[in-house]
């Protein structure tokens, strides 16, 4: 499993940048991984305090069928966590199946600058969905 959410709060032991943090948040929701916060709660900035109260987010985290995510898209090729300190300059598409049949898409920007990050039709399709894609 993940181990504890960083968190953006200024002053903590260890923080990383507020879309660092809501990035890491969302990954561990979509891996089904514990949500446990790494910062004093009574502290949290009001940034943090947002993303780990997100509903929608939670309902992915707690929901009923329980399995973790999958990459489907992966431009970021063999990435050793230990090599570096940064992952490489590239984008991940994490698909999570939820019960009723629903699935949480995540898109991932490892980068360091903006850039589109896309789940087309042959991406949909690998999670398993399927149809006409606008």
């Amino acid at each position: 499993d993940p181990d504890m959410l960083l968190g953006s709060t200024p002053g903590a032991a260890a923080t990383v940048t507020p879309v660092q943090s809501r990035t890491q948040f969302n990954l561990w929701v979509v891996m089904a991984a514990p949500l446990l916060i790494g910062s004093n709660l009574l502290h949290l900035s009001a940034f943090d305090r947002e993303t780990y109260t997100n509903a929608e987010v939670l309902a992915v985290s707690q929901d009923p069928l329980g399995q973790p995510g999958f990459v489907v898209v992966d431009s970021c090729g063999e990435f050793n966590e230990t090599g570096s300190p940064s992952p490489p300059e590239c984008q991940q598409v994490w698909a999570k199946r939820l019960s009723r049949g629903a699935y949480a898409v995540l898109m991932v920007n490892w980068a360091r600058h903006p850039v589109r990050v896309q789940c087309d039709s042959g991406c949909l399709q690998s999670v398993g969905l399927y149809g006409k894609v606008d």
